[in-house]
């Protein structure tokens, strides 16, 4: 997983879309999406909680889940643990900016506490189009693109807290296939078939 932090990432001045394209080659490359669910602070009561979230329509119907539960003080920030998920497709750089551009990524937080059923708090949606503008850095093996943000949780309306989000595309160059053209990798453990949650 790419763990980056606020500060180390570099935001070049607007220039389009285009920015992005520029900077990646011609031909079919290999991309990895990324999504990391960073932390999670001013909730307003204490709760165990897990997020799920889906990476965009590459995914379809699956989903990724934060494990295990976080218990959250009040008002607290607190990490998540095993949170990043990432999925590998073959593109090229005009079909990744297409896509990029028009997919979002849908986050749930969710309560869990024992003998009771889970209860939704609030709810984030994150746009893929963010990273179009941020310049990449290079890495020994890959070129990276990273977007880490604080977004509002929305529950009717209202703020019920704030959830840190990373999204990253990474440039794995000319992609060779061995099985599926789309693989989905998971630090939580859990990836889901549907909207539904399946219990443990």
């Amino acid at each position: 997983p790419i763990q980056q932090t606020v500060q180390a990432v570099a935001v070049a001045p607007p220039a389009g879309p285009l920015s992005w394209s520029k900077s990646v080659a011609e031909g079919l490359r290999l991309f990895r999406m990324g999504v990391d669910v960073r932390s999670v602070r001013d909730l307003k009561a204490t709760h165990n909680i897990y997020v799920q979230y889906s990476l965009g329509e590459w995914t379809g119907k699956k989903r990724a889940r934060t494990s295990p539960p976080l218990y959250t003080p009040a008002g607290a920030e607190v990490t998540f643990a095993n949170s990043f998920s990432g999925v590998e497709i073959q593109r090229d750089r005009t079909q990744a900016e297409k896509e990029l551009s028009n997919q979002t990524v849908m986050l749930h937080v969710f309560a869990c506490e024992e003998h009771a059923q889970d209860v939704l708090l609030g709810a984030c949606e994150v746009a893929w189009k963010d990273i179009l503008p941020v310049a990449p850095q290079k890495l020994p093996q890959s070129t990276v693109w990273v977007v880490d943000k604080w977004h509002s949780l929305l529950s009717s309306g209202h703020a019920v807290g704030l959830l840190r989000v990373t999204l990253s595309v990474e440039d794995l160059g000319v992609g060779t296939w061995a099985a599926s053209p789309m693989e989905i990798r998971t630090g939580s453990g859990t990836v889901q078939e549907s909207d539904e949650k399946k219990r443990q």
